[in-house]
């Protein structure tokens, strides 16, 4: 009992159930691609996952078989659309396939998805993804960096506070 409760407090994303959040969907070649982001919105500077999906019939009932996919997302400014993250996400028996990430302003930007059997190219499509700015400033709080920063912070000043008291307690037993 116990590590299934740690594992939904340490891992809130993989517990993720459709339709908690938003859907991102398109069909290509008979497939439904799915897409699924955990919150019911997209906030810039708070961390998110998205969960990736591939159904064979128009109910989403019956997964397709796929080995992993490629992923990028683009942000589109002035007609272009720039890369921002593209990488291969494989796709795990139990999670699902599925990756955290940060847009740090709001904006339009795209998901740009491949599902891959191996070699072979089941489907790919282009999601539309908008992102809002937050507008609650404490946000910065619930937000990964900000907290991996402050870690880091913590643990360079006690490194560097140990140090200068071990060089004082040399230089004075030399003394």
């Amino acid at each position: 009992m116990y590590p299934a409760i740690v594992l939904c407090l340490l891992a809130p994303g993989i517990s993720h159930a459709h339709g908690a959040g938003i859907t991102f969907s398109d069909e290509v070649n008979g497939y439904q691609v799915d897409v699924d982001y955990e919150s019911p919105s997209i906030l810039a500077g708070i961390p998110g996952r998205f969960v990736f999906n591939l159904y064979t019939d128009p109910e989403r009932t019956k997964n397709a078989d796929f080995t992993d996919l490629w992923v990028r997302v683009l942000e589109k400014v002035e007609g272009r659309a720039i890369t921002l993250f593209a990488g291969p996400i494989f796709n795990p028996e139990f999670v699902g396939a599925g990756f955290l990430y940060t847009f740090h302003e709001g904006g339009d930007y795209q998901l740009s998805v491949r599902y891959m059997n191996g070699e072979e190219v089941l489907a790919e499509s282009i999601l539309d993804i908008p992102v809002e700015n937050d507008p609650d400033e404490k946000a910065i709080f619930l937000n990964l960096e900000f907290w991996a920063g402050a870690l880091g912070a913590v643990l360079v000043a006690s490194l560097l506070g140990g140090a200068g008291y071990v060089y004082r307690r040399r230089k004075n037993a030399l003394t």
